[in-house]
Order: structure tokens, then C-alpha cells, then sequence
């Protein structure tokens, strides 16, 4: 069911209280407090829409719209992805099916609704966006502005599916706070600054069924020159390949505005102020991408 417009606004509002059921379970978004956040003007003309990464919530993709003069201007949806919110265990629950089919409905209701339309997706969220764009051409032209923050196509190395594997596939979580005293791996610690925001235990299965998206996306892929793109990736990026991404991007996106960072602090999370240096200037981009 796509939501209609003159209620867009007060019907997913309403999901996320447990008042209505429009076309996903409930009990993956009503935990605690992480629920998608939505500002702004449901009958404006333009539209935001965000989509967080693996392990994150719809936080982490606020940052971006904290700045804008006028956000009356825009309807502001920073999404949740089905079966995130604060118990891991949900994520391990679907299928990557599930969590695209999920994003899927979402965007289309902001599609058929909008007519000018910003997207913004880092890592996982930067995958499911660009899977719908490949398969709706037709929305195309309504989109002024996409922005992929280290986009997940191709893992740096598959670590979790072989842990898990080792682990005899008996061990479905790992505590993050473990796996950082372990590996000293910078982009677990900011899991660990601000953990009311990000999963504080690693859903195996749910990195498993990413990985498999990301790999049907890059067979499926077609080109997205015609859109307006801004593309962020760093060189100690230790969660995706920047051998493999570099040239997929410039393939297949406009690649004047590819971003090539040399972040060591936290080289995947580019877009948290708190441990990137690099976030202002996304932030500085996108604001002026809405003008």
C-alpha cells in the first residue's frame, strides 16, 4: 500500500506509535526510541530522503539536515531499515529481500508524491538506494541530488561471514565493545561514542545477506550518469575496497564530484562530526545541493 500524500506524514508517525499497520511488522521500529526521524512539510514539493548504514540507526544521517535555513521547504525522512532499531537480533531476522523490499515501499511513497527529490545513503543505505534506482529508471529525473557516503558495493574483506563459518554458525551476535578491544578497528569505536544510536552486538546473518545484496547490485548494475551525483570514499576505508569501488563509481556515476579522502581517524564513518574530518564538507555540499 502506497501512503497518500495528504497523510504521508501522520501515518508514519502513527506506525511508529503502534496506532496503524500500513505494510511492515511493527515490532522491528517500536524499540526504544530509535524510530525514523520525520520534519518538515508533507505538502512541499521537495523531498529528503536518508537511509543509515549496518550496525546504525537513522542518527547518523541527521547531520545533513541539522543546518538547512528553511527545512519547511522540504518533507525530511530519515529512514530506519526494516528490523534495525536497538535489538540486533531483529536484523538477523530478515532477508536482504526483505530489507530492499522494505526500502523499496518507502521510496516509492516518496516518489509518488515528490517532485524533487535528495537522496543520501552511506554504506548499506547508499546500496539499497542505488539497487532502487536501478530498477526505476522512470523516477529518474525527479532526482536533484544523490549522495553516497562510502556506498557498500564491494567488502574490503569478508570478515564476518568467516567468523561465522569458524564459529560453526553457533554464535549469532558478537558484542561490539569485545570486537574493538580485539581489533582496535577505528570504525567500531564509533559505535562505542555514542551506542544509544548503533547496535552495541554485530548481526552475523544480517552482514551475510548485505554482502549478497551487494554483490547482486554490482552484476545488476546500470549506469546513473544522468543523475546528479555526490560520491565520498576514503583510501583507509577497511570496511569496503577502494581498489574495486573507485572504478565502479567512475563506470557508472557522474564522477565530477567524487571525493577521494585520506581519513585515518574513522576512515567509513565520514559523515559523524564527532570522529570525521572530513564531515563538513559533505555537510557543506549537500546543504548546497538543496538550493
Amino acid at each position: 500500500m502506497i501512503l497518500d500524500k495528504n497523510t504521508i506524514h501522520d501515518e508514519i508517525t502513527a506506525i511508529y506509535k503502534n496506532k496503524s499497520h500500513i505494510h511492515y511488522d511493527l515490532k522491528c521500529h517500536s524499540i526504544k526510541g530509535l524510530l525514523p526521524l520525520i520534519s518538515g512539510d508533507k505538502d512541499s514539493k521537495k523531498a529528503i530522503y536518508t537511509l543509515h548504514g549496518y550496525m546504525g540507526s537513522p542518527h547518523e544521517m541527521s547531520f545533513l539536515t541539522e543546518s538547512i535555513p528553511e527545512k519547511d521547504q522540504f518533507f525530511i525522512w530519515h529512514d530506519l531499515i526494516l528490523g534495525y532499531g536497538n535489538n540486533p537480533e531483529f536484523a538477523n531476522e530478515f532477508t536482504r529481500h526483505q530489507f530492499y523490499e522494505h526500502t523499496k515501499k518507502n521510496l516509492d511513497a516518496i516518489f509518488s508524491h515528490y517532485d524533487e527529490i535528495h537522496l543520501s545513503g552511506f554504506s548499506t543505505g547508499g546500496l539499497l538506494i542505488t539497487k532502487y534506482l536501478i530498477d526505476h529508471p522512470k523516477f529518474h529525473h525527479k532526482v536533484k541530488s544523490l549522495h553516497l557516503i562510502s556506498p557498500f558495493y564491494f567488502p574490503f574483506l569478508k570478515i564476518l561471514p568467516k567468523l561465522n563459518h569458524l564459529l560453526n554458525k553457533k554464535i549469532k551476535l558478537i558484542d561490539v565493545p569485545l570486537l574493538y578491544l580485539l581489533t582496535r578497528f577505528p570504525d567500531v569505536k564509533v559505535m562505542l561514542i555514542e551506542p544509544q544510536f548503533f547496535h552495541q552486538k554485530i548481526p552475523l546473518k544480517a552482514a551475510e545477506e548485505i554482502e549478497k545484496l551487494a554483490s547482486e547490485v554490482v552484476k545488476e548494475m546500470q549506469s546513473l550518469k544522468a543523475i546528479s551525483s555526490f560520491i565520498y570514499i576514503t583510501k583507509k576505508d577497511r570496511v569496503l575496497s577502494f581498489k574495486n569501488t573507485v572504478p565502479f563509481m567512475k563506470k557508472y556515476f557522474n564522477s565530477d564530484k567524487l571525493y577521494l579522502f585520506n581519513e585515518k581517524r574513522s576512515p567509513h564513518h565520514l559523515l559523524h562530526p564527532k570522529v570525521s574530518h572530513q564531515s563538513a564538507i559533505i555537510i557543506k555540499n549537500f546543504l548546497k545541493s538543496l538550493e
